[in-house]
C-alpha cells in the first residue's frame, strides 16, 4: 500500500521558515490573534474554573501557564487548561473541509513547549503552520464519514495535528515525526455524544488532544515507537474511523495548497454550522419589519450536519451555542449571537424559549450537493397573516472566500479581551502578536498575557 503520510511527513520534516511564502506567514499570525482572543475569554468562564480545580493537583508543575490562572503547571496541564479554555465560548477558528478546529490543538500544545523551552515566536509559528497542515490534510483524507459516524474531528485528526506540531517544534527527523505520528494514533480519541444533553466532554476532547500532542512528542523523543502505518494501515485510523477515505489529500498540492488559508474566523459564538443560519436570520431582521408575535413559523432549510443541530430542549450554554432553534431565535431577537446570549438569563427567557418553538429545521437534499464548498442555509419566516420573507446564505463571513479582514479580527480580540484588561494592555499584546516572528522567547509572550489578565 502506498503510504502518502511519508511523504507529507518528509515534507514537514524538511519545510524551514524561509520556504513559507509571506500570506502563509500572515495567516498564522491572523490564527494565533484569533485564539489569543478565544482563550482570554474562554478562560474566565465557569467550565475553565471548574476543569482547573479539577486537573490542579494532578498536573502541578513550574513549565507553564495555564492562561487567566495563577502559578504555573505543568506542560501537559497547560496545553490542557489553554485547550479547553480557549474552546469554551465557541470562537475559535475551523476548517469547514476538515469539519472542525485546528488552533485549538495545535496552538495550547504549542504554546507550552515554547514557554518551557525559551523558544522563539519564528520557530512557533512555523510549528502551528505544520500542525494546520496535518489536521486539515488528516481530517479532510476521512471526511465526511468521520464525522457522520459520531467522531469528533477537532478531538481526533487533532490529535494527530499537535502531535506534529510539537515534532517540528522539537526538531525530530523524518523518523522521529513518524513515530510521533504512530503514537498518536494511539492516543486520539474524541465523540460527538456530547450533544445528546449538552454536556462539557466536548471541551475534553480538545483539551486531551493539545496535552496528548505533546506527550507523543516527548516519547517519541525518549525512543518509544509507534506504526509509522498508524493511517494507512490496515488496522490503521482511516479504515477504524471512515468509510469514505481519501489517503490522496495526503499529499495533494502539497508545498502550494497551505491547509492553514482554509482556516475561518468566529463572528458569532456557537457551532459553525450554525452561522449561514443566523446571518439569513439577522439580514431578514435588518430588512424587514415584524413583531416576533406576528410569526407563525421559522423553517429553516439546510445541509445535513447542520440539519442534525436541531434540539429545542436548550438546558446549558454548550446546549444553546449547537442549537440551530436556539442560535436563530436569539438572532433574530437580539440581532447577533455573542457570548452575551449564552447564560441561564436567555436560556431561561420566556420570548426566546417560545421562539425557538417555532423554528423546524428541514434537511434539504439540493443545498446538501453543494457541501462542503458551501455551508448553505435557506430561512423562511412566515407570519400569522400570510405573508413571508425568506433569504438565502451559502457561506458565513469568515471564510477565506469572504475574509474576516485584520481590522474586524483586532475588533474581534478587543471585544473578547476588552473585558479582562486594559485597552492600553490589549493593544501591547495585539501588537506583539502581529509581530510575532520577531519574538526572541516565548516566555515573554505568556508573561505579558498573564500580566495583562492580573490588571483585572
Amino acid at each position: 500500500m502506498k503510504h502518502n503520510s511519508k511523504q507529507l511527513l518528509a515534507f514537514l520534516a524538511g519545510v524551514q521558515w524561509a520556504d513559507i511564502p509571506h500570506e502563509v506567514s500572515h495567516q498564522a499570525k491572523r490564527c494565533i490573534v484569533d485564539y489569543m482572543a478565544a482563550v482570554l475569554a474562554g478562560s474566565q468562564t465557569n467550565e475553565a474554573r471548574k476543569a482547573y480545580r479539577g486537573i490542579q493537583d494532578t498536573h502541578l508543575g513550574s513549565q507553564a501557564s495555564g492562561i487567566g490562572f495563577d502559578g504555573k503547571l505543568s506542560c501537559l496541564g497547560a496545553a490542557f487548561m489553554n485547550g479547553l479554555s480557549g474552546h469554551a465560548l465557541e470562537v475559535d477558528d475551523g476548517n469547514r473541509f476538515a469539519m472542525g478546529h485546528p488552533g485549538v490543538v495545535v496552538i495550547p500544545a504549542v504554546l507550552s513547549i515554547g514557554e518551557w523551552r525559551n523558544l522563539s515566536g519564528r520557530e512557533l509559528l512555523l510549528s502551528i503552520i505544520v500542525g494546520y497542515e496535518v489536521f486539515g490534510r488528516v481530517a479532510r483524507a476521512v471526511s465526511p464519514n468521520h464525522f457522520d459516524k459520531g467522531f469528533h474531528p477537532t478531538g481526533t485528526c487533532g490529535t494527530f495535528a499537535a502531535a506534529i506540531a510539537c515534532s517540528k517544534l522539537l526538531g525530530h527527523s523524518k523518523l522521529l515525526m513518524e513515530q510521533c505520528l504512530g503514537l498518536a494514533g494511539s492516543m486520539s480519541s474524541g465523540l460527538f455524544e456530547f450533544l445528546s444533553d449538552g454536556s462539557n466532554a466536548k471541551l475534553l476532547n480538545v483539551a486531551d488532544a493539545a496535552q496528548s500532542g505533546i506527550q507523543a512528542a516527548f516519547l517519541a523523543d525518549a525512543g518509544l515507537t509507534g506504526p509509522p502505518s498508524i493511517l494507512e494501515g490496515p488496522r490503521g485510523f482511516f479504515q477504524a474511523v471512515s468509510n469514505t477515505v481519501n489517503p490522496e489529500i495526503l499529499t495533494e498540492g502539497l508545498g502550494l495548497q497551505y491547509q492553514i488559508m482554509d482556516t475561518y474566523v468566529k463572528m458569532h459564538a456557537c457551532c459553525r454550522h450554525l452561522h449561514t443560519t443566523i446571518d439569513s436570520m439577522i439580514k431578514l431582521r435588518s430588512e424587514n419589519s415584524f413583531a416576533l408575535e406576528d410569526i407563525d413559523s421559522i423553517v429553516v432549510h439546510t445541509y445535513e450536519a447542520a440539519a442534525k443541530l436541531n434540539n429545542k430542549d436548550i438546558g446549558t450554554p454548550l446546549a444553546g451555542r449547537m442549537s440551530i432553534p436556539y442560535c436563530a431565535a436569539v438572532a433574530l431577537i437580539e440581532g447577533k449571537v455573542s457570548c452575551d446570549q449564552f447564560n441561564t438569563a436567555t436560556i431561561l427567557d420566556e420570548t426566546v424559549r417560545k421562539l425557538v418553538q417555532k423554528v423546524e429545521v428541514r434537511f434539504d437534499r439540493e443545498l446538501q450537493k453543494y457541501v462542503p464548498q458551501e455551508r448553505p442555509a435557506r430561512v423562511i419566516i412566515a407570519l400569522k397573516n400570510g405573508k413571508e420573507y425568506s433569504t438565502e446564505t451559502r457561506l458565513p463571513y469568515g471564510e477565506k472566500e469572504n475574509p474576516v479582514s485584520d481590522i474586524d479580527l483586532n475588533g474581534k480580540f478587543e471585544s473578547l479581551a476588552g473585558n479582562l484588561c486594559s485597552h492600553k494592555s490589549a493593544q501591547a499584546l495585539l501588537e506583539t502578536l502581529w509581530n510575532l516572528e520577531a519574538v526572541g522567547n516565548i516566555a515573554d509572550l505568556m508573561k505579558m498575557c498573564q500580566q495583562a489578565l492580573a490588571e483585572q
